[in-house]
C-alpha cells in the first residue's frame, strides 16, 4: 500500500517541470513545486547569446528533461532557433535552425511516439510551407514534419485525447483550422474548421479539446474533431482557455478571455455561461487559475491590454482585487504564472509580463496574492517558465530579456532556493486515506495535478479519476 499525505510535507524530489504552454495540458499556469527567493533574486546563469535578432523570443520557455539524462533542460523558442540549454549552467546542448513564428508559440515536450524518449514539438516554415515539426530531444534532429494550411501562432499541445495509448499533437493555425496529428508520425488524425484564425492554444483532457478562434467563438471538440459545443463571445478570442472544476461537480469547466474585454466561465459539458466579468479592455492573454490566497477556493487571474490585472472568484466571477500599470498591457502568449516563491508572503505569488504595446520592450511584475506589488523586473518579459531547472527540489524562474541591461535571458535563483522547497498540498479534496497501487484499474486513470496522464507512481501530486468522480491525492 502507498500512503496518502493530507497535510504539507517537505518532499525532496526534483524534476517538477513546465513542459508545455502554461505548464501542462489544462493551461492552469500554476506551478505546484515551491521556491524560496527570500535570500534575493540572483542570476544563476544567463544565455550565451544576446536576446534579439536570430534569438528574439516572445514565447514561453519550457523546462523538462528533454534528453532523458535525468536532469532538466530549458528549451527556448527563438526567431531562428529552438535551443536546448543545460538547466544548471545554461550551456547550449543543441539548437535547431528554423524560421516562422516559432518565437511566438511555446514548444511542447513529451514522448510522442512511445519510444521512452522525449521529443520537442515546434513550428517551422524554413522549407517554404507552414509546418509542425517534431524534434528528437536527444540532439534536436527532425523526427517528422507535417504541413498545415496557415501561419502558426498557437502553441502545440500533446496528450492522448482519444485514449488509444498514443499521444496526439493539437495545434491551431491562421487558416482557421484546429489540427489533431498523430504523435507517432505526424500524420493527420482530423481537423476542424472555425470561422477565423486560431491563435489560441488548446486545453486538453480525455476526448476533449477546448480552443478559441478569431470568429469570436470558444469551441469544444471531441477527439475526432467533432463539435461538442461552441459559445459565442463579443470579440475575437486570442486568449487560451484554462480548465478547472468551478463548482465541485468533478467536471472541468472553461475559463477564457475575449476581445470584448470579458473573462468567461463556461460549463465544460454544455458550453453554457456560468458567469462573465468585464475587465473594461481587450483580454488576449490566457488566464491563470489556482487557490492563489490559499483560502480553499480557487481564483482566476486575468490581465487585459490596458494593463489591468484582476483576481476573480472562480465559482462566481466576483472581483477580489485589481492592479493596474498605466501605459502597459498584458499580451497573448501566456503572460501570467502562479507559484509559491516567497514563504514570508501568504499564498501564491503572481508573475505578470507586460509591455507598453504589442511587440515592444517589457517589464514584469511580481504581485502578492492580495494584489500588491512585490518587485519589478525591469526590461524582462515576453517569455518565462517556472520550474526546477537545476534539479535541487526548488523552482527557478526563467525569463526573457526585452530591454534589460545585460541583453541576455536569465535564470533566477537564490541562496535560500537550494534544497527541497516542497510542494503545494493544501486542498479540500485531500480526504482519501489510502491508495493501493495494485488497484489502478479500479481507480481508473491517473493524472498529474496539472493534467498530464501518467502511469508513474513516484512521489508527487496526482488526480485519481474514480467512477464516483475525481480525487486529488499525494503519493509518498
Amino acid at each position: 500500500m502507498m500512503g496518502i499525505v493530507v497535510s504539507a510535507v517537505p518532499f525532496s524530489f526534483a524534476h517538477i517541470t513546465w513542459e508545455l504552454f502554461n505548464g501542462a495540458s489544462l493551461n492552469t499556469s500554476e506551478q505546484i513545486m515551491k521556491g524560496d527567493f527570500s535570500g534575493g533574486w540572483n542570476v544563476k546563469w544567463s544565455t550565451s547569446f544576446s536576446s534579439g535578432g536570430s534569438y528574439e523570443n516572445y514565447a514561453q520557455f519550457v523546462i523538462a528533461d528533454v534528453d532523458n539524462d535525468g536532469a532538466n533542460e530549458v528549451i527556448g523558442s527563438y526567431s531562428s532557433y529552438i535551443v536546448s540549454m543545460n538547466g544548471s549552467t545554461g550551456a547550449i546542448e543543441w539548437q535547431f535552425l528554423k524560421s516562422g513564428t516559432g518565437w511566438l508559440p511555446a514548444p511542447a515536450v513529451g514522448d510522442i511516439n512511445n519510444d521512452g524518449l522525449n521529443e520537442v514539438i515546434t513550428d517551422d516554415d524554413r522549407l517554404g510551407s507552414n509546418q509542425v515539426v517534431a524534434l528528437r530531444g536527444t540532439n534536436g534532429s527532425v523526427l517528422w514534419r507535417t504541413n498545415v494550411g496557415g501561419v502558426i501562432y498557437s502553441s502545440p499541445k500533446i496528450y492522448d485525447i482519444n485514449g488509444d495509448g498514443f499521444v496526439e499533437v493539437v495545434i491551431g493555425s491562421d487558416d482557421g483550422k484546429v489540427y489533431v496529428l498523430r504523435g507517432l508520425d505526424g500524420s493527420l488524425l482530423c481537423n476542424y474548421t472555425t470561422g477565423g484564425a486560431v491563435r489560441s492554444t488548446a486545453a486538453l483532457l480525455d476526448n476533449r479539446i477546448v480552443i478559441g478562434s478569431f470568429d469570436g467563438k470558444v469551441y469544444a471538440l471531441d477527439a475526432n474533431c467533432n463539435l461538442v459545443w461552441s459559445y459565442t463571445t463579443g470579440g475575437s478570442v486570442w486568449s487560451s482557455p484554462a480548465m478547472l472544476d468551478i463548482n465541485g461537480d468533478y467536471i472541468l469547466d472553461v475559463i477564457i478571455g475575449s476581445g470584448d474585454g470579458r473573462v468567461y466561465a463556461l460549463n465544460g459539458l454544455t458550453g453554457g455561461l456560468i458567469w462573465s466579468y468585464n475587465t473594461g479592455c481587450e483580454v488576449r492573454s490566457a488566464p491563470a487559475v489556482g487557490d492563489v490566497d490559499q483560502d480553499g477556493f480557487v481564483e482566476v487571474i486575468a490581465g487585459n491590454v490596458c494593463g489591468k490585472v484582476v483576481s476573480l472568484t472562480a465559482n462566481t466571477g466576483t472581483l477580489e482585487w485589481s492592479y493596474t500599470v498605466s501605459g502597459r498591457g498584458v499580451y497573448p502568449y501566456g503572460s501570467i504564472g502562479l507559484a509559491d516563491l516567497l514563504p514570508a508572503y501568504n499564498g501564491l505569488e503572481i508573475l505578470v509580463l507586460m509591455e507598453p504595446s504589442a511587440w515592444s520592450s517589457n517589464d514584469s511584475y511580481l504581485l502578492s496574492s492580495s494584489g500588491t506589488l512585490i518587485r519589478t523586473f525591469a526590461g524582462y518579459g515576453d517569455g518565462f517558465a517556472i520550474g526546477d531547472a537545476d534539479n535541487d527540489g526548488c523552482v527557478e524562474v526563467m525569463i526573457e530579456c526585452d530591454g534589460c541591461a545585460s541583453g541576455k535571458d536569465v535564470l533566477y535563483d537564490s541562496p535560500t532556493n537550494s534544497s527541497s522547497c516542497g510542494i503545494l498540498t493544501s486542498d479540500g479534496e485531500l480526504d482519501i486515506n489510502e491508495f493501493n497501487a495494485d488497484q489502478r484499474n479500479e481507480y481508473g486513470v491517473i493524472y498529474t495535478v496539472d493534467g498530464r496522464k501518467t502511469e508513474s507512481l513516484r512521489r508527487g501530486v496526482y488526480f485519481i479519476r474514480h467512477k464516483n468522480g475525481w480525487k486529488k491525492v499525494i503519493m509518498f
